[in-house]
Order: C-alpha cells, then structure tokens, then sequence
C-alpha cells in the first residue's frame, strides 16, 4: 500500500515538472524576436542622449533653487547642541596588517598540530 502512495507521488511530481517545462518552452517559442528599439540610444542635435538630457534639466532646476542662509543667524538654530563625542586622534597601525609580524613563529605544514598525533 505504500509502494502505490510513492507512485502516485513521482507521477504528480513529473507531471508537473512535464508542465513547467511545456510552459517554459510555449514562453521560448512565442517570444517576439524583434529587436526592441528601447535598447537603440539616439543622439538628439545637442548631442545628449534621452537620459543625458533628463539629467541636464534636473541640474538646471537645481540651479534654480535660492537658499535662505537666515536660518543659521536665527536663536532657534543656534540653540541647538552637539551631543557628538570628540575623537582623539590615535598612532595608525601597521601600514601592512597582512605581514607576518617580525619575530613571530607561523605555522608551518610540517608543525600543523592535527598531523603531529
């Protein structure tokens, strides 16, 4: 009786990788083999693309924009306070952390502790 429940289990299972791959291969087949023109980049007159040209028009609206430096001289903003901690400087380490330290002993194959039982 468990030998017919593994059977019908292979068979849902192959009948549905047999569907997967019927439907992957109806996706290959019907697929539009034309070349898409979005892939094509066409130089405008100025000579800045589609993207370029959006760039260019977001950099000249930001050029537009005038800042009101007020608010630095405003009492509301000086009282602010810095909760930061001061960091103090440090010696830099070694300028190769991957050397071998000078008078250090490594390891080698023939002291590797797991072959020396």
């Amino acid at each position: 009786m468990k030998e017919r429940g593994n059977t019908s289990k292979s068979l849902l299972i192959t009948l549905g990788i047999i569907a997967a791959l019927g439907f992957l291969g109806y996706l290959y087949l019907t697929r539009d083999t034309a070349v898409e023109t979005d892939l094509l980049i066409v130089e405008s007159a100025t000579g800045a693309t589609g993207v370029d040209g959006d760039l260019l028009k977001a950099l000249q609206e930001l050029r537009t924009i005038k800042l009101d430096l007020a608010i630095f001289n405003d009492p509301t903003f000086r009282s602010f306070e810095d909760f930061g901690n001061q960091l103090t400087p440090q010696e830099p380490g070694r300028s190769n952390p991957f050397a071998p330290i000078s008078g250090s002993t490594g390891i080698t194959p023939s002291q590797d502790p797991v072959d020396s039982e």
